[in-house]
């Protein structure tokens, strides 16, 4: 047990070297590659106050594409070990749907064995798999309110000029996950599961690092600095930081004759990085939770989550009177028939201090989404689907802006 447990570590510290080596203790590796591309075709309306940005007007409806290609790398040693690694690669024509102009999107190595599995790099975390997997069967078409490409159809901007993820809570996340996306370098552990139970843990030591050197050396350490230029944000995507990140989560399944019920329980604590743009701002530490469930009964499927962000991030100095906390639900509903899937997904949250601390205000941003997505399986990886989703966002003290969008496409998988 322990000669298992010292090669499982070693290992895990030199998969960048055994993962191209060719010795004795090991089988050849294997490579798959994958991927999918998806042809959309939206129209969105949306309130008259947000058909323009500026001057300009803005489309309501258009024709895009997006990819992307995963490469996949695994082996076997002769003592039982599993290891290897995982790269997903943008490829679009353009910049990504999220606006990131990255070559790799998702890198990760592994070591798995019956210790539980290691991984690290610059990918989704342990309580973000535990989700995905929890909602699996509700994940229809785009994603519908949970995430999907609706977000990205609505004007970027609220009423008061900032961009609508630093004032609006729009998908189910933690609040590293909603900062810095799955990307931040992270190290996560996997327990093996025991009767359907399996703990999750993810360590990010600086949400803001990803990738290389080069970025990692580049971030101030305890501090998340705004580049002012002439009294404005030369940033528009600036967000504040957190470090020493602990996401602990804890997944359970049961299954009762034709009754499948999936759980899962997730947890973050950090260190805020101070606030810095034409002054020091201390911010209160990261303490976020968020509990979900889906019950699957032969072909349908009910799933609920509740998320908190509590006072992640909000400045210090923020007065009581004002709102402070943030938190989100989702309810949502799945059903599958031979090739046919379809779902009903509802998105709420709230959101205080405009996510960053920096705003002090009595009342909540509020965001809502219901969502209906279709999809069927007209042949193996080619997959046709139509997405409706409502839409209203309530910035607080500005007008309201909602409305309707409309997503037709073709996903192709391979």
């Amino acid at each position: 047990m322990i000669k298992k447990l010292t090669i499982f570590i070693t290992t895990a510290a030199m998969l960048p070297v055994m993962a191209f080596a060719d010795g004795e203790a090991s089988s050849k590796l294997t490579a798959k590659i994958g991927g999918s591309l998806d042809s959309q075709y939206g129209v969105v309306s949306q309130s008259k106050a947000f058909r323009y940005q500026g001057a300009n007007k803005l489309k309501n409806n258009s024709l895009v594409n997006s990819g992307k290609v995963k490469i996949e790398i695994d082996a076997k040693a002769e003592s039982g070990l599993k290891y290897g690694g995982m790269m997903e690669f943008n490829t679009n024509t353009s910049q990504s749907k999220t606006g990131s102009s990255n070559i790799l999107n998702k890198a990760m190595i592994y070591a798995e064995d019956v210790f539980g599995r290691l991984e690290a790099g610059s990918y989704d975390g342990a309580t973000g798999k535990f989700r995905e997997n929890t909602f699996d069967k509700i994940d229809v078409a785009t994603g519908g309110a949970w995430g999907g490409d609706s977000v990205f159809w609505i004007n970027g901007k609220t009423a008061s000029g900032k961009d609508l993820d630093a004032i609006f809570l729009l998908s189910p996340d933690l609040v590293v996950a909603h900062d810095a996306s799955g990307s931040a370098n992270k190290i996560t552990y996997f327990t093996p599961k025991w009767n359907g139970m399996q703990l999750g843990l993810t360590y990010v030591p600086d949400s803001a690092v990803k990738g290389t050197v080069n970025n990692a050396m580049s971030q101030s350490g305890n501090t998340f600095n705004e580049t002012i230029e002439n009294g404005a944000v030369k940033d528009p995507k600036f967000k504040p930081g957190y470090r020493n990140v602990l996401d602990l989560g804890l997944k359970y399944d049961v299954k009762f004759n034709d009754v499948a019920v999936s759980s899962f329980i997730s947890g973050e604590i950090g260190q805020s990085k101070k606030y810095h743009d034409t002054s020091l701002h201390a911010r209160k530490p990261l303490r976020a939770w968020e509990i979900g469930s889906s019950v699957n009964y032969k072909d349908l499927t009910l799933g609920a989550s509740y998320g908190d962000w509590g006072t992640s991030g909000v400045y210090k100095d923020t007065t009581k009177g004002n709102k402070r906390r943030s938190s989100f639900y989702t309810l949502g509903v799945g059903y599958s028939i031979c090739d046919l899937s379809a779902a009903v997904t509802y998105f709420n949250s709230k959101a205080a201090t405009g996510l960053h601390g920096g705003i002090k205000q009595g009342k909540y941003d509020k965001a809502s989404m219901l969502s209906f997505a279709l999809q069927y399986k007209l042949m193996p990886g080619f997959v046709p689907y139509a997405e409706v989703t409502h839409f209203k966002l309530a910035e607080h003290n500005q007008v309201v802006n909602k409305g309707n969008i409309l997503l037709v496409g073709t996903k192709l998988s391979f």
